[in-house]
């Protein structure tokens, strides 16, 4: 597979079918059977394992916010920064306190995340608001290649409308985006492409007037009918 810098490649399947695990296998999660991981420039993280991957300009958004998104416990500019130790290794140490909350400030006014405070803890915000927060993590390390794995779960309208326009300006400034979701409306809706992965294959490629959630539906089932992802 391949994606060109300023896409929006969607990936569908059903539970099960290796959808997701594209997603693990390229933010070094999860080691490939075969091929390689190439990112855009011709560059190559340089060891496996997510650390790599990061500081090779990877970044991962999932829907389990809480799980793997935020440190719930933890101030908003905390959960906003912490990635930035990672992505810039040593330079990061040289970053001052101060600085690093300025930085946090204008990541989440740029995402539009609403907190009474920087100071607040990243559980007492809405579930909108938190998505938002680990989006505004990830800009932070401004990766070439951002992964998102059902980013949208959850939300609500609004917030889901703010995240796709955010995504359209990642787009607009040439960041490569892998979206895998449970959703073919939202699939049809933001993806220049959608990727049907069946049994660990894939089985389509839809594209302009072809990319409907209906098409999306029927590819992902194939035979079986039943629209379920």
């Amino acid at each position: 597979m391949e994606a060109a810098p300023g896409e929006i490649l969607g990936i569908a399947g059903l539970v099960g079918s290796g959808h997701t695990d594209v997603l693990r296998v390229i933010a070094g999660a999860l080691a490939p059977h075969s091929g390689r991981v190439e990112l855009p420039g011709g560059r190559r993280p340089r060891r496996p394992g997510m650390r790599a991957a990061v500081q090779a300009g990877v970044g991962l958004i999932s829907g389990d916010r809480r799980g793997v998104g935020v440190t719930a416990d933890k101030p908003v500019w905390e959960n906003i920064v912490q990635v930035n130790a990672v992505s810039l290794g040593r330079l990061g140490r040289w970053l001052t306190r101060r600085a690093l909350r300025e930085s946090a400030q204008a990541l989440a006014g740029r995402v539009g995340a609403r907190a009474r405070s920087m100071d607040q803890a990243v559980d007492q915000l809405s579930g909108g608001n938190q998505q938002k927060v680990v989006f505004a993590k990830w800009l932070a390390a401004r990766p070439s290649v951002l992964l998102m794995d059902d980013p949208t779960r959850g939300i609500d309208v609004g917030a889901k409308a703010e995240i796709y326009a955010l995504m359209g300006e990642l787009a607009a400034a040439g960041t490569v985006q892998l979206l895998a979701s449970s959703d073919p409306r939202e699939l049809a809706g933001i993806c220049h492409r959608v990727m049907v992965i069946r049994k660990g294959q894939v089985t389509a490629v839809l594209a302009g007037a072809e990319l409907t959630a209906h098409a999306v539906l029927e590819a992902v089932n194939g035979d079986r009918g039943a629209p379920a992802l």
